[in-house]
Order: C-alpha cells, then structure tokens, then sequence
C-alpha cells in the first residue's frame, strides 16, 4: 500500500498520513481542547494566561491584563497551566523511581515511590497513569515496553521533566491508561 503524505500544514508534520500526529502547541485552545487535550493541560503561548470560562469550563488564553478584568467580571478563573509527560521503560531495567527505595526493606505502593522520587526532583506530581501492554513470551531486555507510565505535572516543571530525560505528551494519556495508585 503507498504513502500518501500530509499536505503542508505548519499544524502537521511531513510524515505517512495515517501516522499524522499535529502539533497542539501551535493550535488555538478551543481546538486543543476539542482533540481531547483537557481545558487544565492547553498550552497558551507565554504572553498569555490559561483561563477557564466559568459557564462551560472551557479553555481560552488571554493576556495578563485581560485575564484580570474576565475573573473581575466573573467570565473566567484563573487555571494554572499543567502538562502530560511521558516514560517509557525498558523491558528487565528499573523505573528511576524503583532505585530509589532498593536500600529499604519492605513493599511499597508503586504510587508512593513515584510521589518520592518526583519530590526529591522538585517536581509535584498531579496524577500517574500506566498504560500495560500484554504480551506473550519472554521479554528482550533493554527493549521499550508499549505503553508507558503517564505523569501530570505542573507547566513550571516543564523544564525538569524534559531535564529528567521525559517527554512531553501533547495529549491526554490513552483511554486504557489506569490511575496509579
């Protein structure tokens, strides 16, 4: 079956049509939203504040100045602005959270592992999903397992998530990622 290429859209990527991935960052935030991104994860360019309109809770991106008069008003609250970031662990290797407690005896929630690692980063943790993949057979080790652990944070901490070694991930987590914890 051949390629049928994206046409050039600053929205999409040059890549195989049924792999089109757009990029949300560039998008407007109601068409953000619209694609499934939550109203509390829609990125606004810098200069612009995420608000979210108090009658049907969606998202809207507005200057500074501007955000102050629709709260005054009463149109809008603030919202401070959160990201999806994503790992993907390696088949027979443990999850840098997992280290973390090899020096203690005892079993703890994965959840509670997650929440200590990330604290001693900086980084607060809003919410863990994990997307299991079933397979058949022995896995080969240092293989990326499908699926992967999901973690809501803070858009301040982009930095040092992305410095962790964690990808962004521009949209909500798959339907079947589970809550951690």
């Amino acid at each position: 079956m051949p390629f049928t290429f994206a046409q050039r859209d600053p929205n999409y990527s040059i890549v195989p049509s049924e792999l089109q991935v757009p990029d949300v960052t560039k998008m407007p935030p109601l068409k953000q939203f619209k694609m499934g991104l939550g109203a509390t994860s829609v990125f606004c360019k810098k200069e612009f504040q995420l608000m979210i309109k108090i009658d049907n809770g969606f998202p809207a991106c507005v200057r500074q100045q501007t955000a102050q008069k629709l709260v005054e008003r009463g149109w809008g609250k603030f919202q401070e602005q959160t990201a999806w970031f994503v790992y993907n662990s390696l088949a027979c290797q443990l999850t840098p959270w997992t280290k973390e407690f090899l020096n203690y005896t005892g079993v703890f929630p994965e959840r509670m592992e997650i929440d200590h690692y990330f604290k001693g980063q900086g980084i607060t943790i809003l919410d863990a999903k994990i997307d299991y993949v079933h397979f058949e057979g022995v896995p080969v080790c240092g293989v990326t397992f499908l699926g992967g652990y999901y973690f809501l944070v803070y858009i301040h901490d982009k930095d040092k998530m992305i410095n962790l070694g964690y990808e962004l991930y521009p949209i909500y987590p798959p339907q079947d990622a589970i809550p951690i914890g």
